[in-house]
Order: structure tokens, then sequence, then C-alpha cells
């Protein structure tokens, strides 16, 4: 699938999730195409039912990945262990949807609410990627941590190329370098290596909040004041869970604030 534009295009990936991770996919789609209306919309799905996600075609193309477009070796959903990211590949398939446009790729389990400085920058450049700003207490980049710069932490859970960037070969570039299928958290690294390597743009955490359900309260940051500078929050782990706190805690108490 291509499609050949100038307007800037957004793509959500999702698969086998939670039920979850569809609802927050649910309110991130319509709520990004009034925030930022100016972007094409596509949802690339796999290992999930149409029927499932049918809902959203009003509001951006549905669009089915197959494991022939992919660079990458797919590799299968493991929902038992929560210390790794699993379905690789399917986030960089294919590699690009809109390559003479801005390409920015967001994970099903992350909603924005309100325009990102950050991202407005980046749509004006030409050469320029973008990536979410990532915890500092680790770098999980798996095989390709050494090919990151020092003191980067990033989160590919939201990142963007510019117009005629070629993502495929730099994938093919720095895979050939491992020589050996990726897992875990290779893809973020992967993606993180590549994007932080050219000229880039960092959303910091006090932009795009990272909710970790093990957090006694994984939105602490935003009870304190009525104002906020948040853009958006990242539910990391929601597509493995049927219950997770820090969305749970989003519309409960949060999402008023925004909408």
């Amino acid at each position: 699938m291509k499609i050949a534009i100038m307007k800037p295009l957004v793509r959500w990936t999702i698969g086998a999730a939670s039920d979850t991770g569809i609802e927050i996919l649910s309110m991130a789609v319509p709520l990004f195409a009034k925030i930022y209306p100016e972007f094409e919309r596509v949802i690339c799905f796999n290992n999930i039912q149409l029927s499932k996600i049918k809902h959203l075609n009003k509001y951006a193309e549905l669009f089915e990945q197959k494991e022939k477009d992919s660079i990458l070796k797919i590799i299968p959903e493991n929902f038992e262990d929560d210390s790794q990211s699993y379905g690789c590949g399917w986030k960089l398939c294919p590699p690009r949807i809109g390559p003479e446009s801005h390409e920015l790729f967001i994970d099903n389990d992350l909603i924005i609410t309100k325009r990102i400085k950050e991202l407005d920058d980046w749509l004006l450049s030409k050469d320029e990627t973008i990536i979410t700003e990532g915890h500092s207490r680790s770098r999980m980049f798996g095989i390709f941590d050494e090919c990151i710069p020092s003191g980067i932490h990033a989160c590919a859970g939201f990142f963007g190329i510019p117009p005629n960037f070629n993502f495929s070969e730099k994938i093919k570039m720095y895979i050939t370098k491992k020589n050996t299928a990726i897992g875990g958290w290779d893809e973020q690294g992967l993606t993180t290596a590549i994007i932080t390597n050219e000229k880039h743009k960092i959303i910091p955490l006090s932009k795009i909040h990272i909710s970790e359900d093990w957090v006694p309260n994984p939105l602490a940051p935003l009870l304190s004041t009525k104002e906020t500078d948040f853009c958006g929050f990242h539910f990391v782990g929601a597509n493995k869970k049927p219950w997770h706190r820090g969305w749970t805690l989003y519309k409960e108490t949060i999402k008023k604030l925004f909408i």
C-alpha cells in the first residue's frame, strides 16, 4: 500500500490487542482527527478481527498488513511475558505508506489530547525525524543499543520520518549489520537507532506521559493541578491487559481536562 500525497500521514498499528487496547485506539483516532485535521489517517491491522475496529473506518482507512510486505521477520505475539515487547515487525510493515509525505507512526495504546509544538515544528521541516522520550532508568533497545547515541532515552511508540526518507534502506542497513532475527526490544532499538542518528527532535516526557500499570499512581504528575502541559499519554502494556490502572484513571478523572 502506498499513498502518493503531500499531506502528512499518520498510521496506527494494532494486532491481537486486549479490549483495553482497542478501546484506547477507538478514542485516540477520532481525537487525533479533531486535533490534527490536516493528516491523512490509516489504521494498519493484523491478527485481529476486522469487526473489532470496523467502526473506525469513518475516521481512517483500514489496511490489513501482510507478512510479505515486511522487511523484518515477524515475531509472534507472546502475552505471557510482560518484560518484553512482542509482535515485532508489524509496526514497520510496510516501511512506508506515504513516501512523499511526513509519515507519523503511533502505537494503538497512545492518545494525543492537544497539539504538540515539537510535532508542529517537525511538520515544517523537510529533513528531520521525531520520536518521544523514554524513561531514563534503562535503555530498552535490545541488540541495537550500541547503535544509539549515548544519553538517548527514547520510546518508539510515537515517531515520524520526513518526506522522501528511504526508511526501507535504513532498516536493511541496520539489520544487515546484526545479521540475526530480531525480537523483544530489538524493534524499538532498530527504530530508535534510525531516528536518532538523523537530524531529529525528541518530544519530552513532560509532553507525552508514559503511564505504566505497575506504578501505584500512574498519572500522579497530573493530579496536583488542573493546568498541564501534557499533550498525550502512552498507556504501555495496555494491549496485554483486560484492565490498565492508568487508562482507568484517565477515563475517570483526567479526560475532562482535555475534551
